[in-house]
């Protein structure tokens, strides 16, 4: 067994006191490291978790048609969106999120550079607004901008600003939101 105390005193008296130890700094220093490990880890770890929580709108979802899209984040960490047609996830279009949208709000809009121009050719390098309203746990409604007036543009807009400012409710896009289950 370790014996941590000492005899101390003059005469060989029986107080005892801890055994010298290291440096208060040098503990305290251990500490701010150790410390600030941990709160990196947390943070790593929460940055890592939001997206992927059940209140976020990344992920995979359904409607009880089986068309569906994805919100997702590449290795690289870019957010990416894909809508689809069917089950068997054969896509509509698909391109990058170029805003910065609150993933966790009831309502929202992505910005979406067009990748893929899939069945629905839309035009790559283009941008469309996708609009999702009433976010809960596990259902969704959703919307891609579309419009049945003439002269509507719904194939995309060569800036993402343009498309902003023309993929509007009040221009008349948006007129059915889906209804979507997460998966």
């Amino acid at each position: 067994m370790i014996n941590f105390f000492r005899r101390v005193g003059a005469s060989g008296g029986s107080a005892a006191a801890p055994l010298a130890r290291r440096p208060a700094a040098r503990n305290a220093s251990r500490l701010a490291t150790l410390c600030g490990v941990f709160a990196s880890l947390v943070l790593v770890a929460g940055c890592a978790l939001a997206d992927d929580s059940p209140s976020a709108l990344t992920g995979y979802w359904k409607s009880g048609y089986g068309d569906g899209f994805s919100l997702y984040r590449t290795e690289s960490g870019t957010l990416s969106f894909a809508q689809y047609d069917d089950a068997q996830k054969n896509v509509s279009f698909s391109g990058t999120v170029v805003n910065d949208p609150d993933l966790w709000g009831e309502k929202g809009a992505l910005t979406v550079k067009i990748v893929d121009g899939g069945t629905w050719l839309k035009t790559v390098d283009e941008y469309v607004v996708v609009r999702w309203q009433s976010l809960g746990e596990d259902t969704v409604e959703q919307a891609v901008a579309y419009s049945t007036d003439s002269g509507a543009d719904n194939d995309g807009l060569p800036t993402a600003a343009e498309a902003e400012a023309e993929y509007t409710v009040a221009n008349g896009y948006f007129g059915y939101f889906g209804e979507y289950g997460r998966q």
